[in-house]
């Protein structure tokens, strides 16, 4: 009888369970068909929301931004929007383009931000999030206007930015860090040898430890400051003194930031989110293979004797 009574209770359990994941995905159902901002927002988030994110969680995020947040933008039925709907709609476009640094997201974030002045409230943080909007899309001088506002001065410090108008638009270029200067140049893997491209962060504690290991090491630092350029990809931030302080410690070693992010064209290989450092080598423009970060000195010896 103690058996029955025991088997009873499972069964009864198991019934339980099963009427609770139907409820549940019933619920999940409704939740993906809920067209309110909050929840638009918070389906783009949940794409994004793992540490790798692949070519196809890109592609199928930015759609998802198509279909439900452009229209939105683009008919202003923003603008009776309550106060936190325009804030999950900015929020919206803020991921978007910490994933996706493009001008045209830059565009829908103003336009929100207009409306939030309107309603009159407009944070800080809305502020810095636009200034980071435009370095993260390599409109510096947009970054550094807004500092001129003295209302503003809690904002990142640009220097001034000298602009090379006559780089072909889709060429890759790079920017060099001075203390009062952001200039941009042309940037090519060169033709004629071995080359070792790094993505990498001067923050990056990994990056960081590359560094202090090549430096140790009398041959590799030479073969490194001859035959490498570290590049950073700027993603709302410059880190000027970062990149002041790698400069002084790591003179072989010349770092930078990219103005068009990998993959570049002639080297569809090349990623800027991978992980850093990332270490490319080439030779005779070819890409044989890339490492990450733990290299040992034969490894890099022999990579970039290829």
């Amino acid at each position: 009888m103690h058996l029955v009574n025991k088997f009873k209770s499972i069964k009864k359990a198991c019934t339980f369970v099963t009427l609770l994941l139907l409820f549940n995905l019933h619920i999940e159902a409704w939740a993906s068909t809920d067209k309110t901002i909050k929840n638009i927002y918070n389906q783009i988030r949940q794409i994004y929301k793992n540490s790798r994110i692949d070519k196809n969680k890109i592609n199928s995020a930015k759609q998802f931004y198509v279909d439900n947040v452009t229209p939105i933008i683009n008919s202003n039925e923003f603008i009776s929007f309550s106060g936190i709907e325009l804030e999950y709609l900015f929020q919206a476009t803020k991921i978007t383009i910490a994933y996706n640094p493009e001008i045209k997201y830059v565009d829908d974030m103003n336009k929100v931000l207009n409306y939030l002045k309107v309603k009159n409230i407009i944070k800080k943080r809305h502020l810095a999030d636009l200034q980071e909007a435009y370095i993260a899309t390599r409109q510096f001088e947009l970054a550094r206007d807004m500092i001129k506002n003295k209302n503003l001065d809690y904002l990142q410090a640009i220097p001034k930015v000298y602009r090379n108008k006559e780089i072909a638009s889709n060429h890759p270029t790079i920017w060099q860090i001075g203390e009062t200067s952001l200039t941009q140049r042309a940037f090519s893997i060169p033709n004629d040898g071995p080359f070792v491209l790094v993505v990498s962060n001067p923050l990056c504690n990994f990056s960081i430890s590359a560094a202090k290991y090549i430096v140790s090491d009398r041959e590799l630092e030479m073969i490194f400051s001859d035959y490498s350029y570290w590049l950073t990809e700027p993603r709302g931030k410059l880190y000027i003194e970062s990149f002041l302080k790698w400069s002084l410690n790591y003179p072989k070693l010349p770092a930078g930031l990219m103005h068009i992010a990998p993959p570049w064209p002639g080297h569809p290989e090349l990623r800027s989110n991978i992980g850093t450092p990332a270490f490319y080598f080439f030779l005779m423009e070819n890409l044989p293979s890339h490492l990450l970060a733990g290299l040992k000195r034969e490894s890099l010896q022999h990579s970039i004797m290829l």
